[in-house]
């Protein structure tokens, strides 16, 4: 795999030079064809550090909406709050910029918006998938308790940055295969009826994994802005009973915990509201809605 182009880059402030070299395994063009006057340019590269900091350079730049940033593997990714998203070849790692305008208390949604445009894409790609992945509160979209999708949010300048990163195939070294986090990760391969895909080499993606990987980003970005354009139109509410259909752990007893780790809360989950809050129900009838927090089942 060509590596990365690097002039001067430092990671703690995520500042420098970082010269990327375009895909030679996703076919920017191939892409671009299915997804004509959808609004989207799509920019395709084998080796970045993070696709984030190209989007929110691209922002600072005045890029209009729609660049979308994609790579094999990062060397610097990271998700929420900043903490390291590994990237390993066999994950579709990308990041979308744009410009909402829609009022400053809706933006948070867009990244429940994310999530489910992730799970109704995987849904189209097999049927087995429409029922089995579902969305963890607020953006994860996991199958069978395990992690296939995460989903970061960053405003920047008046624009906003969302990251995706979705495990499509599994990881050539074991070491990969450890994501961080309490869920295991899922592969979308290995949950799709694809036959039999040859495993990942350490030279890149065979032609066949590229055009699966290449489908994956389509059916998202498709679905992604069919519902983006409801969002801003209506809100998170123009989704919200779908993404409920969809949600993992309701009615499920579970904690709930701040970003820094620390437990805050606990109960049933019995909804998620208008303002993308998840609603939990304590033993004692009493209802709290969280904005933030990582969820987990007690």
């Amino acid at each position: 795999m060509p590596a990365r182009g690097l002039l001067a880059y430092n990671k703690a402030t995520r500042t420098g030079i970082v010269v990327a070299r375009r895909s030679a395994m996703l076919k920017e063009s191939r892409i671009n064809s299915q997804i004509a006057g959808e609004g989207y340019r799509v920019t395709c590269y084998d080796d970045v550090l993070s696709t984030n900091d190209l989007v929110k350079d691209a922002i600072r730049k005045g890029e209009r909406e729609g660049l979308v940033v994609t790579a094999l593997t990062q060397g610097a990714g990271y998700g929420r709050t900043g903490h390291e998203w590994r990237s390993p070849l066999g994950g579709l790692y990308f990041s979308m910029l744009l410009r909402p305008e829609v009022p400053m208390e809706q933006l948070p949604t867009l990244s429940q918006l994310t999530s489910f445009a992730v799970r109704e894409a995987l849904g189209d790609l097999d049927a087995s998938l429409a029922e089995a992945v579902k969305i963890k509160w607020p953006n994860d979209v996991m199958c069978q308790g395990s992690k296939l999708c995460g989903v970061s949010l960053e405003q920047s300048e008046g624009a906003v940055c969302v990251g995706v990163g979705v495990n499509v195939f599994q990881p050539l070294n074991l070491a990969d295969r450890i994501v961080g986090g309490k869920y295991t990760p899922a592969y979308v391969s290995e949950l799709c009826n694809w036959g039999v895909m040859p495993r990942i080499d350490v030279r890149g993606l065979s032609t066949a994994q590229g055009l699966l990987m290449e489908q994956v980003l389509v059916n998202i970005l498709m679905r992604f802005g069919a519902a983006y354009q409801e969002w801003r139109a209506g809100g998170f509410e123009t989704i919200r009973e779908r993404y409920l259909e969809n949600l993992y752990l309701l009615g499920e007893e579970v904690t709930v915990e701040n970003l820094a780790g620390d437990f805050f809360a606990q109960g049933k989950v019995v909804n998620v509201n208008e303002k993308g809050q998840m609603v939990l129900r304590d033993a004692a009838n009493n209802y709290y809605a969280i904005s933030a927090g990582e969820v987990h089942l007690r």
